[in-house]
């Protein structure tokens, strides 16, 4: 499903210079059809750099992203609109992910609008339910403000919200890190449901070991910009090839964590 491509992204150092500083170098992985693809390393390692060049917030300084085989930077209106159902992004601070002025319904009524799926309200408000229902979220949400709401629910309406489009794969930007312990195995459970019944496949940014090894099938390994390991979640796991990662996995005890997969 998408192919990331020796992709190199740099910035500049200082905006009155061309001096520029790698960000992430030479980054190669692909994700599957069905496949929950962890990205795990360290703060300022790279990660989010790579989702936003997955979303086509940044372009790459060399390199390439396929989406089904196909460049996501191309310019065709079609394509964009395409790529833009197709790849949906779930941030890691819920409470910031909902416009505060505007009620639960009218947040997520404005996305189908936008999307120009809103063909009247009553069909577009089945479809947010329907959304609702599979989430596990009370439709008395909808006419709350987002102060209004847990961090789980507005978490799950984040969600709920992403799966208006036609989405295929869902850009997880550590979805459960600012949740209790208790709701982010509950959190990433409902996630795997919805995997299967939406046939999705699922990129989780994490730097939570834990997490990783609970949830993905696929794991990169992403130290200063650089993947140094990538492949089976197990195998990693089990047989780690590079110091970062038997430094990770060390003073974890993989055995404790069962694998979904």
């Amino acid at each position: 499903m998408i192919s990331v491509k020796n992709v190199t992204k740099s910035f500049r150092k200082m905006s009155l210079t061309t001096q520029t500083i790698p960000v992430i170098s030479d980054v190669s992985f692909t994700i599957d059809d069905g496949d929950v693809f962890g990205l795990i390393g360290e703060s300022g390692s790279g990660k989010s750099t790579i989702a936003n060049l997955i979303l086509r917030l940044i372009k790459p300084t060399s390199g390439d992203i396929t989406f089904n085989e196909k460049s996501i930077f191309i310019k065709d209106k079609e394509w964009q609109k395409e790529l833009s159902e197709s790849i949906q992004m779930v941030f890691q601070h819920p409470d910031m992910s909902l416009n505060p002025v505007m009620t639960v319904e009218d947040n997520l009524l404005e996305i189908l609008k936008i999307q120009k799926k809103y063909n009247s309200y009553e069909d577009s408000i089945d479809k947010i339910i329907q959304n609702f229902d599979m989430l596990k979220l009370s439709k008395s949400l909808l006419s709350r403000y987002p102060h209004e709401i847990s961090g789980g629910e507005a978490q799950r309406i984040i969600i709920a919200r992403a799966l208006l489009a036609d989405v295929k794969l869902l850009v997880l930007d550590e979805p459960t890190s600012m949740l209790d312990a208790s709701i982010q195995q509950e959190i990433m459970n409902l996630l795997f449901d919805l995997k299967e019944v939406r046939h999705l496949s699922l990129l989780l940014i994490t730097h939570d070991i834990e997490i990783a090894k609970y949830c993905t099938n696929k794991l990169g390994v992403i130290k200063e910009g650089k993947i140094v390991e990538v492949g089976k979640t197990d195998n990693i796991f089990n047989q780690p090839s590079h110091s970062y990662t038997k430094e990770l996995v060390s003073n974890f005890n993989a055995l404790s964590i069962p694998n979904r997969y």
